[in-house]
């Protein structure tokens, strides 16, 4: 099985188009897709990831390019149950921990959102377990990240009042 891309090629990518994804989010928005239908074209995800973009725009198309490797080898995960499965996140040594939480909200937000657009319903009815993880992953996904600046700051404030 193929490893999933360079984390920091797909986001830089969607990063020079008008895309509201970043890799994470682009990620996991094709496995709530892929939950909720079980099958995906990888048109109708790309229609998704790269909404508000000009398809015309060089890149745009490239990006194109970059995420139908992630989708395919994200596909091949999920469909063979021996294989690992793996969030795509950046890794811990190109990025910081703030950068990495971010990307994770990022991709459980997609992942929320992915599965309202491959179909699922709120009113479907779920086993105990699956409902419980899918509400753990909504609750993670609402977490306010504290910034550096913030954290510096409030360091700051600390000091004032010492």
């Amino acid at each position: 099985m193929a490893d999933l891309p360079d984390y920091m090629r797909i986001d830089e990518a969607l990063s020079h188009t008008d895309s509201d994804f970043n890799g994470a989010a682009a990620h996991g928005l094709l496995c709530g897709m892929v939950v909720a239908k079980r099958e995906v074209e990888l048109g109708s995800w790309l229609l998704k990831v790269l909404a508000e973009c000009d398809s015309a725009d060089a890149s745009v198309k490239q990006a194109g390019v970059a995420v139908a490797d992630l989708f395919e080898v994200t596909l091949s995960q999920l469909n063979d149950c021996t294989a690992g499965f793996y969030v795509f996140l950046p890794d811990d040594d190109s990025q910081g921990l703030l950068q990495r939480t971010s990307a994770l909200g990022s991709w459980l937000r997609a992942f929320s959102l992915g599965l309202v657009e491959g179909g699922l319903k709120q009113e479907t009815e779920l086993p105990d377990d699956t409902a419980d993880l899918l509400r753990d992953f909504q609750e993670f996904a609402r977490l306010e990240l504290i910034t550096s600046d913030e954290v510096d700051e409030g360091r700051e404030i600390g000091r004032a009042h010492v």
